[in-house]
C-alpha cells in the first residue's frame, strides 16, 4: 500500500548531544517523527520537508519524504538518496508527535513567521538598548520608579525613546508656561474615599503629594471657604434646580416666587483648615444641604489638584489618618491652620477692623495736604497697603452683605475737625428722643434725677471704686458719627463727649432696657414694720411675704427628708477598677448603661460586640459578649424591663438580643421606609416603643414587642436628637431649626414647639427621671436646662445657660434624682462636666485633675446613683464611686 503525503512545510530541530550520519534510520527521533507525521496524515498526499542539524556538524540537512509505508516497510528519500526498511518503536513515534507539537514558531507557517519576526525585533530592541539607548531615556525610566506623576506621563512609551519625546513634549506643550513652575498639577486622579461620613459631624481628609507652601495652603484655603460660603447661603438646594435641564437657546424663564417659597437649604459650621506635613482636614457640618455639594466640592478639587496643587486622596470621616497628631499645633513640625472665622464667623466680628480698614485722621490730613500742594512720591510699599486696604473693605462689604452689620466698631478720636461738624449737620434730621412711654423724662433726665435723689444718701450708700482708668477723662468718644450711638445725645447738635461721660451714658441706658427685679432687690422689701394702728394681720401678711422673699432668693430645699444632701463645690468620688478590664474594646465605646438591677453592665462599640459585666468595683467579672458581625454598634439600650437588648449602627436593620431566651434577632429594613441608618434611637420609659431618628425630620416609632414601624412624627427640620418624659407618653425632640417639639405618643401629634434660646442647630436632649427639668444641648456647646411646665406655658427662657463647654454637645445625662447633670462632648479631651443642679453650678473638682478621661463618648449612672460608668474612644470604661449615695 503505498501512501502520498499533501504539501506540508515544517520545521524539527533536534538539539540532542549525540552523532548520527546521512542515514535516517540512525537517528531514531527523526525517525520517529517522519513516522508520526506519516501516520497523522494518512491516506493524504504529502511532501513534508524537515530540517535537522547536527550538533556533530556545522551544516543542517534537508530531508524529503516521499514514499511508500506500509507495515514495517518505509522508503525515505533524503538529500535525493532513498533509504529503505526504517524500522521505528511505538515510543519513537510518540516521542516524535510531541517533538512536531514543539515545532510551533519555527518560521515555515505563517504564525511562526510572525513569531520569529517578534522574537527578532524584541532581540533587536535589547541590543539597541543596551549598546545605543539615549542617556536622557536611560535618565527618565530611573526617575520613573520613584515617581508615579511621571510614570503616568511616559505610560506605555518606556523603552521606546521616540515615544518617551513625544509624550514629554506634548505634556510641555499642554502646560505651556506653568510646567516651570515649583508646584504644578498632578495628571493622576486622586482617590476618594468615605469612612464613617457623618454629614452633620465629620472631617474631610486630604492627602498632597508634598508639604505644602504658604501659597499652597492659602490656595486650598480659599477654594474651601468659597464652598462654604456657597453652602452657607443655601447654594446647594435641589429643591430650586429651575434651569438645570433647560435650554439657553429659547430664553428660559426663572420663577422668583418659587424659588423664594422653597425651604432655605444651607451648611450649618465648618471649621479651620489644618496642615500637617502632606495632610489636610477641616470639619463641617453640612446641616440641610443636599449632598451634590459634595460633588461640587470634588469637582473644584479635581480642576486644582490636575491644574495647581496635586492631591493624592480625599477621605471624607474617619478620626486620624497618616501621621495626624491630634493636639499638635506648633508650625515647627509642619503645622499651618486657615483661620475661616475671618470672614464667615457670625457670632464676632474682627477686633481691629478699624485699625486695618480706616486711616487715621493724621493720614487722611496728611494725604489731603500733600493733595492741595503738590504730588508726592509714592513709596515702595505704599501701593500694596492700598491694596491691602481696598482688599479688607470688600471683605468686609461682602461680610456685611451676607450676614448683615455685625460689628460697628466704636471710634475714638483726640482731634475735632470741620469733617465732623458737617456730618452731625447733615444726620440732624435723624436725630430722635428716646422717651419712656410710661414716664415723661428721657433716660438721661432719670439717670440725673437717679443721681440726685442718690446724693442725700452718698455718704452711706456710695461705695468707692476699686480701680478708676485716668485715661477715660482724655478720651474723647464721637457719637454723632456712628449710627447705634446717636440715641446717647441730648442735644441734636452734640457730637464729641469724653469718655466718663459716654460710660455714664451707657449704663442709664442698659438699667432703662434692663430693668431690675424687686423681690431681688435687698433694700426693696415691701415689709413695712408698721404703726400702732395697724392690725396684726397686716404684720403676718409682711412676715409671710419677708419668709417667702427670703425662700425665692435660695435654690436651696426647704426641707430635708435625710439627714444630709448633696452640696456643691466638692463632689466625693473615688475611681475604682475600669468596668471593662477583663475584656477592654479595640474601638472606641459609643453605649455604656445599667441593667436596672445595677449589677449588671452593657458596654458596646465599634468593634461590634457587646459586653455585659458584672459590677462590684474590684474585680467586674465580664459575663458574656455577643459578636454582631455586619453591625459596627452606633448605640445599645437595654429596654426598661430589662428583658432584652437593642442594638443599632449605620444600617438599615438593627438587633435584638432577648436575653431570657439567649436569641439574636435581625430586623429590618423597616417597611415603606428608605433610612440607611437607625443608628440614633431611644427606648420608652414603659418598654412600648423604640423611637428611631429618620431622615428629612421623621421620627420612626416601633414597637417593643413586634418589632414592626407602628407611626411616624414629622419635624419642619432635620431631626437630631429625641428624648422620653419620664412616663413614656410624651416625646420631646431637636434638630436643625432650632426648635424643641413635645409630641402627644397618643394621639401622635406635636401639640407644643418653641424655640431654644441661642441655639442654631440642637444636637441632644435629655429628660429629668424626676420633676419638670429637661435639658437641651447644642452645636455650641450650649447647654439650657428648663422647667417643662414654664416652657409649655410659654415662658422661653431657660432656668439655666450651661457654658462650661466650648464644643457640640453629644449627650447629656441627669441621675436618679436629678441632683446632678453629666455633660459630655466627643470632640475635645476631658470635655466632661458634673453640674449640681439645685445650685446650677459646676464641680470644682471635675474632671480628674490628671486627665484621664480621654474623648468621652458615653455615660450613665446606676439605678440608685452610687456608681458612674463612662466609655471614651480608647475602648475604656472607666468607674467611679460617688459617696455621696450609699446604695448602687
Amino acid at each position: 500500500m503505498e501512501i502520498h503525503f499533501p504539501s506540508m512545510n515544517g520545521h524539527f530541530n533536534y538539539s540532542k548531544k549525540s552523532s548520527w550520519s546521512s542515514p535516517v534510520s540512525s537517528c531514531p527521533v527523526a525517525a520517529a517523527s517522519l513516522a508520526a507525521m506519516s501516520l497523522m496524515n494518512k491516506g493524504m498526499l504529502l511532501g513534508c520537508d524537515c530540517l535537522m542539524m547536527s550538533s556533530t556538524r556545522s551544516h543542517y540537512r534537508r530531508i524529503t519524504v516521499a514514499g511508500l509505508i506500509a507495515n514495517s516497510k518505509k522508503t525515505v528519500k533524503v538529500d535525493g538518496e532513498n533509504f529503505d526498511n526504517f524500522q521505528g518503536t511505538n515510543d519513537d513515534v510518540v516521542s516524535g508527535i510531541s517533538n512536531l507539537k514543539s515545532a510551533k514558531g519555527s518560521g515555515t507557517t505563517a504564525r511562526g513567521r510572525r513569531l520569529l519576526k517578534v522574537r527578532e525585533e524584541k532581540r533587536k530592541r535589547e541590543y539597541d538598548r543596551l549598546h545605543n539607548y539615549p542617556s536622557w531615556a536611560k535618565v527618565l525610566e530611573d526617575a520613573c520608579r520613584n515617581d508615579p506623576e511621571l510614570r503616568a506621563v511616559l505610560g506605555d512609551s518606556i523603552g521606546n525613546p521616540e515615544l518617551m519625546r513625544q509624550r514629554v513634549e506634548d505634556r510641555v506643550r499642554r502646560k505651556g508656561r506653568e510646567f516651570q513652575k515649583s508646584k504644578s498639577g498632578s495628571v493622576l486622579a486622586f482617590k476618594v474615599s468615605f469612612r464613617d461620613f457623618n454629614p452633620l459631624d465629620s472631617h474631610i481628609w486630604f492627602e498632597l503629594y508634598g508639604s505644602p507652601s504658604d501659597r499652597d495652603v492659602d490656595l486650598l484655603g480659599s477654594v474651601i471657604q468659597s464652598w462654604y460660603i456657597m453652602g452657607r447661603l443655601g447654594g446647594f438646594n435641589s429643591s430650586n434646580l429651575q434651569l438645570a435641564n433647560s435650554s439657553m437657546q429659547y430664553d428660559p424663564l426663572y420663577d422668583a416666587e418659587k424659588g423664594f417659597k422653597v425651604m432655605p437649604s444651607s451648611f450649618h459650621d465648618m471649621g479651620d483648615v489644618e496642615f500637617q506635613d502632606n495632610w489636610g482636614r477641616f470639619w463641617v457640618d453640612l446641616g440641610t444641604s443636599d449632598f451634590f455639594s459634595i460633588d461640587v466640592l470634588l469637582n473644584c478639587l479635581t480642576v486644582l489638584s490636575s491644574e495647581y496643587l496635586g492631591i493624592q486622596q480625599v477621605v471624607f470621616g474617619g478620626r486620624k489618618l497618616g501621621d495626624w497628631e491630634e493636639g499638635m499645633t506648633s508650625s515647627e513640625y509642619g503645622y499651618s491652620p486657615v483661620e475661616m472665622a475671618s470672614l464667615i464667623s457670625q457670632n464676632t466680628g474682627p477686633k481691629n477692623w478699624s485699625d486695618k480698614v480706616k486711616p487715621s485722621v493724621t493720614d487722611t490730613l496728611k494725604q489731603s495736604q500733600d493733595g492741595k500742594g503738590r504730588k508726592r512720591k509714592k513709596e515702595p510699599n505704599e501701593g500694596n497697603n492700598e491694596l491691602e486696604i481696598e482688599q479688607q473693605r470688600e471683605m468686609k462689604k461682602l461680610e456685611n452683605s451676607l450676614f448683615g452689620s455685625l460689628y460697628s466698631p466704636v471710634e475714638f478720636s483726640k482731634h475735632e475737625d470741620e469733617e465732623v461738624g458737617s456730618q452731625v449737620d447733615d444726620t440732624a434730621a435723624l436725630f430722635i428722643v428716646d422717651r419712656s412711654a410710661n414716664s415723661g423724662l428721657s433716660v438721661y433726665e432719670e439717670d440725673q434725677d437717679l443721681a440726685d435723689e442718690s446724693s442725700d444718701e452718698k455718704e452711706t450708700v456710695q461705695r468707692k471704686p476699686v480701680w478708676v482708668d485716668d485715661e477715660e477723662e482724655k478720651v474723647t468718644v464721637n457719637i454723632a458719627k456712628v449710627n447705634r450711638l446717636r440715641k446717647l445725645r441730648k442735644e441734636e447738635d452734640e457730637s464729641v463727649i469724653s469718655g466718663s461721660a459716654y460710660e455714664s451714658r451707657l449704663r442709664a441706658q442698659h438699667a432703662k432696657l434692663n430693668p431690675g427685679t424687686e423681690w431681688a432687690n435687698l433694700d426693696s422689701r415691701g415689709i413695712n414694720s408698721g404703726s400702732d394702728s395697724e392690725d396684726s394681720d397686716v404684720e403676718d401678711s409682711n412676715a409671710t411675704a419677708a419668709a417667702v422673699s427670703d425662700i425665692l432668693r435660695t435654690a436651696e430645699d426647704v426641707v430635708v427628708k435625710d439627714g444630709s444632701k448633696l452640696l456643691p463645690g466638692i463632689l466625693e468620688y473615688s475611681r475604682l477598677v475600669d468596668a471593662n478590664l477583663e475584656e477592654p474594646s479595640s474601638g472606641p465605646i459609643n453605649s455604656v448603661q445599667f441593667h436596672r438591677n445595677a449589677q449588671l453592665l452593657l458596654a458596646a462599640g465599634l468593634d461590634r460586640r457587646l459586653r455585659f459585666f458584672q459590677i462590684d468595683g474590684k474585680r467586674n467579672t465580664k459575663i458574656e459578649s455577643i459578636f454582631l458581625e455586619d453591625c459596627p454598634i452606633r448605640k445599645a439600650s437595654f429596654l426598661p424591663d430589662g428583658s432584652s437588648v437593642i442594638a443599632a449602627g449605620r444600617r438599615k436593620f438593627f438587633y435584638s438580643v432577648d436575653l431570657v431566651k439567649a436569641k439574636v434577632d435581625k430586623i429590618g429594613p423597616l417597611t415603606g421606609r428608605e433610612e440607611k441608618s437607625l443608628e440614633a434611637f431611644e427606648v420608652s420609659p414603659d418598654s412600648k416603643s423604640i423611637a428611631f431618628l429618620g431622615n428629612e425630620g421623621y421620627i420612626l416609632l416601633v414597637s417593643s414587642k413586634t418589632r414592626e414601624l407602628i407611626g411616624t412624627l414629622k419635624m419642619n427640620g432635620t431631626v437630631r436628637s429625641i428624648a422620653f418624659t419620664s412616663d413614656g407618653n410624651q416625646l420631646l425632640s431637636s434638630g436643625g431649626d432650632g426648635q424643641i417639639y413635645h409630641w402627644d405618643l397618643r394621639t401622635r401629634t406635636c401639640f407644643h414647639k418653641g424655640v431654644d434660646e441661642g441655639c442654631i442647630t440642637g444636637t441632644s436632649l435629655c429628660t429629668s427621671p424626676i420633676g419638670n427639668l429637661f435639658a437641651a444641648g447644642s452645636d455650641s456647646g450650649i447647654v439650657n436646662v428648663y422647667n417643662g411646665n414654664d416652657f409649655l406655658g410659654g415662658k422661653r427662657k431657660p432656668a439655666k445657660v450651661i457654658e462650661n463647654l466650648t464644643t457640640k454637645v453629644d449627650f447629656i445625662k441627669f441621675n436618679h434624682d436629678a441632683k446632678i447633670l453629666a455633660i459630655g462632648s466627643s470632640m475635645k479631651k476631658n470635655s466632661l462636666k458634673l453640674i449640681h443642679l439645685p445650685t446650677f453650678t459646676v464641680f470644682s473638682n471635675w474632671p480628674p485633675s490628671n486627665k484621664s478621661l480621654h474623648y468621652p463618648r458615653c455615660l450613665d449612672f446606676s439605678p440608685h446613683g452610687g456608681f458612674m460608668a463612662m466609655g471614651n474612644a480608647g475602648g475604656k470604661v472607666l468607674l467611679y464611686k460617688l459617696h455621696h449615695y450609699h446604695q448602687s
